[in-house]
């Protein structure tokens, strides 16, 4: 077993181990963090596949700027502390039905990608990618859709300042 192949295999435990913590745990800041720690290994999985580029924006994008949204979402949003204090209530008593349903999904899956015949290719040569190039189709051909976007996650950003302010 080459070393890539034991470095894919110990990360996708640790990403699947961290996404079962998510979905398990009572504690939503204990999922923020463990949302952070998976995010993060998929970029190292990113950069195991030599997609450097994919590898930053998985940091950039997931591991910082989604969980810094959560982190600001859960301080600025007012909750209901549970009776006993200690903390937010996430438990909504509906597990046993997730889990019918998470099983049939897998179930469909399995039903479906099971059979298929897989072809098997040797592995194509590592091409670097051209940022600059990619830099450059944003912000000449795609810059309107790209002004648009930031345009909205303004809007959306003032929207939760404004709905999480106190009420005088």
């Amino acid at each position: 077993m080459s070393g890539q192949l034991l470095a894919f295999w110990a990360l996708s435990f640790v990403i699947l181990s961290g996404a079962l913590y998510i979905v398990m745990t009572k504690n939503i800041m204990h999922a923020v963090f463990m949302h952070l720690l998976t995010m993060s290994m998929i970029a190292a999985v990113y950069g195991l596949l030599h997609a450097d580029f994919m590898a930053a924006m998985q940091v950039l994008i997931y591991a910082g700027a989604v969980t810094a949204m959560v982190v600001f979402a859960l301080m600025l949003t007012k909750s209901q502390s549970r009776p006993d204090g200690a903390g937010i209530a996430v438990d909504n008593q509906q597990r046993g039905a997730s889990f019918l349903t998470a099983a049939g999904f897998l179930a469909v899956v399995i039903y479906v990608l099971v059979p298929q015949k897989w072809a098997v290719h040797e592995a194509a040569p590592v091409v670097k990618s051209d940022v600059a190039a990619m830099g450059a189709i944003i912000f000449k051909s795609y810059i309107l859709p790209f002004e648009v976007i930031s345009v909205i996650l303004l809007a959306a950003l003032i929207g939760v300042i404004v709905l999480a302010r106190k009420e005088d």
